[in-house]
């Protein structure tokens, strides 16, 4: 039965390292549990172990496979009984429904020739790939915080023990194999039991986390763009940009200030699943990140760029009337919430075209290219460029 496993979905034919990493082979059945839990990383990030091992599995290199282990042999179950899965199987997806679909597939097909008993989804990721899994009736699908150190905290923040919910979900795992009745807990019946409240403290304290990052730090990706750039420019004036840029990041990682001196205006995504119980509700949330983006402004400390379009009145804290602004979007289930904020820049170096059908895809590259040369002549946007292109829709969509 393993063997069907690992070579059939992980090996035979078709496994990629740098695409999906495999079922470790020492989980080699017979299996008993099953374990979602949310993916592997970026296959080129230093991170959780299964970005090095490029196996999926409990002797990996990082303190969540070894919590889960001393959880293993806590409840009861044997390492070989264990199968590791994950809620997107594939290095870098990004967590949308495509995705989430796409590895439940998988995961649906893996889970039936395994003969697990139990499914447990750990934390919110794999919570939401429920609803895209095909699990027969007679397997038991328990949820539990991601057993890691941050999902067992925010479990514990809420009024629970995250680590006892995690050891307690792996028993009742246990019982339902051994043929007692499991009795779920409140969480597994979001319709019968109403989700945890949110505190608005840890939504404002995660607000002003992500403020001083998204002022200090930038993009990994980016790091490494801007190294391989310097190192291979050879125009003296572009090669002294480009290392003066790498030298200020690095004294701003160091200082904690701000990478730039104009930091753009500050604005908000927000994300929620529709079972997200929020303490004072989303008016309570808005002032939640409305008191961070100020608090922020003078902590960073932030460029306060928000003043009275007419009369210039500036409070010095980058909130006024619309301002920051807050983009909301709901997904189906689930009691959690996403936040992302962003420094945007755009006072300069922008443009907006109504193109006629007619102009197709070349008036597209045109106009790209226009705005580009012209801006970057009149240096009213710095360089080097990253270039945002919105497509269709009206002006504010874009």
């Amino acid at each position: 039965m393993s063997e069907t496993i690992h070579e059939k979905y992980f090996s035979f034919g078709g496994f990629d390292p740098d695409v999906m990493p495999r079922i470790a082979p020492y989980h080699s059945g017979p299996f008993e549990v099953a374990v979602i839990l949310s993916d592997p990383g970026g296959r080129h990030t230093a991170g959780a172990g299964s970005q090095r091992t490029q196996e999926i599995g409990l002797r990996n290199p990082d303190a969540t496979a070894r919590f889960l282990a001393k959880v293993l042999h806590q409840s009861g179950f044997s390492e070989e009984a264990y199968l590791p899965l994950n809620a997107l199987a594939r290095f870098n997806s990004r967590p949308n429904n495509a995705n989430l679909k796409e590895s439940a597939a998988l995961n649906s097909k893996i889970i039936e020739v395994s003969g697990v008993r139990a499914v447990i989804l750990g934390g919110g990721l794999a919570q939401r790939s429920r609803k895209y899994l095909s699990i027969p009736e007679s397997v038991v699908v328990l949820e539990m915080p991601h057993p890691s150190a941050r999902g067992r905290g925010m479990a514990t923040r809420r009024g629970h023990n995250g680590s006892e919910m995690v050891l307690n979900t792996f028993r009742s795992a246990r019982e339902h194999i051994a043929g007692r009745k499991v009795e779920l807990p409140e969480k597994q019946s979001r319709k019968a039991h109403p989700s945890a409240m949110i505190p608005i403290s840890l939504i404002q304290s995660t607000a002003e986390v992500l403020m001083d990052k998204a002022a200090i730090e930038i993009p990994q990706d980016y790091l490494d763009g801007l190294k391989a750039a310097a190192a291979t420019e050879d125009g003296d004036l572009s090669s002294f940009v480009l290392k003066a840029m790498l030298e200020n990041y690095e004294a701003a990682k160091e200082d904690r200030r701000a990478m730039c001196g104009d930091t753009g205006v500050p604005r908000w995504f927000v994300k929620l699943g529709n079972d997200a119980q929020v303490e004072g509700g989303m008016v309570a949330l808005e002032a939640a990140l409305r008191r961070a983006t100020a608090n922020a402004t003078n902590g960073v400390p932030l460029r306060p760029n928000r003043v009275h379009p007419l009369w210039r009145t500036d409070h010095d804290n980058n909130v006024g009337i619309g301002a920051p602004e807050v983009e909301y979007g709901f997904e189906p289930e689930g009691a959690w919430i996403d936040l992302i904020t962003v420094h945007k820049g755009g006072l300069f170096g922008t443009d907006y075209r109504m193109l006629f059908p007619s102009d197709g895809i070349q008036g597209i590259k045109r106009f790209y290219l226009d705005s580009l040369m012209a801006f970057g002549k009149r240096g009213l946007a710095c360089q080097p460029a990253i270039i945002g292109i919105g497509l269709g829709g009206a002006k504010d969509i874009c």
